[in-house]
């Protein structure tokens, strides 16, 4: 699950940027940033796009955020309805999405296509948002649009907000790691909890997410079920899915 280069889903749009990106350097103007200065994600959604095709509407964004900025995008990033990572500003470059430059320069804009006011991403998209903050070389620290935004705004939709902070993806194997117990020694719900609450680490399962999270504190969920099921450790333990495979 990798991000996709602007290069290769809109290489008109890439050839544009590279133009306009060494028209500024040679003017003097600064775009880059590096990673290990940013201070983590600002968390969007689009509003529209939903159920839309997900490069068909990458591409409308892209050319909208062009005529207004001169970028391929004011967001770094764009999950589409598909549950694929685009690039658009890119990881380095200085996006225009959260509506100051402090910010725009401090954080990277991750956008989610569609409107998460009342509904939530599905799980594709909510992977590759995980597995993007998991292997990016930025801090995960996460605020939403409404946070840092001087005006009102409802991005990124209550639904969407409800299942933050995204954790990076976690293999089975770094889940046990992390409670510090080996697969033959995760034999039932009481073990597991025990584990957790010795580490110290809240563990749930969200059912239509069919991922393992671990919180430092409960966190509330739509569906979350209230804990780990004999049910769900076994599936866990049978390796059917709700883990990712290592």
């Amino acid at each position: 699950m990798s991000v996709i280069p602007l290069s290769k889903w809109y290489p008109s749009m890439y050839e544009k940027w590279e133009a306009r990106l060494a028209e500024l350097r040679r003017a003097g103007v600064s775009v880059d940033v590096l990673p290990s200065d940013r201070r983590g994600l600002v968390i969007h959604h689009t509003v529209g796009g939903w159920g839309v095709n997900a490069t068909a509407y990458a591409r409308q964004v892209a050319d909208q955020h062009w005529n207004q900025w001169k970028r391929p995008g004011g967001y770094n990033f764009l999950v589409g309805f598909d549950g694929v990572m685009r690039e658009m500003s890119g990881l380095t470059h200085v996006g225009v999405h959260s509506g100051t430059t402090e910010w725009n320069v401090a954080a990277l804009g991750l956008a989610f296509q569609g409107d998460f006011r009342t509904i939530a991403p599905h799980k594709g998209m909510l992977d590759a948002g995980r597995h993007m903050i998991g292997t990016t070389p930025v801090k995960s620290d996460q605020w939403t649009h409404r946070e840092v935004r001087p005006s009102p705004t409802t991005c990124p939709g209550n639904a969407l907000i409800a299942l933050l902070p995204l954790e990076p993806s976690m293999t089975k194997q770094e889940i046990l790691d992390t409670l510090g117990i080996t697969n033959a020694e995760l034999g039932t719900v009481k073990q597991l909890r025990e584990a957790a609450v010795a580490e110290g680490i809240e563990v749930s399962i969200v059912p239509h997410m069919r991922n393992l999270f671990r919180w430092g504190k409960t966190k509330d969920f739509p569906g979350a079920g209230g804990g780990v099921s004999e049910a769900d450790v076994k599936r866990i333990v049978a390796g059917s899915g709700i883990v990712p495979p290592d």
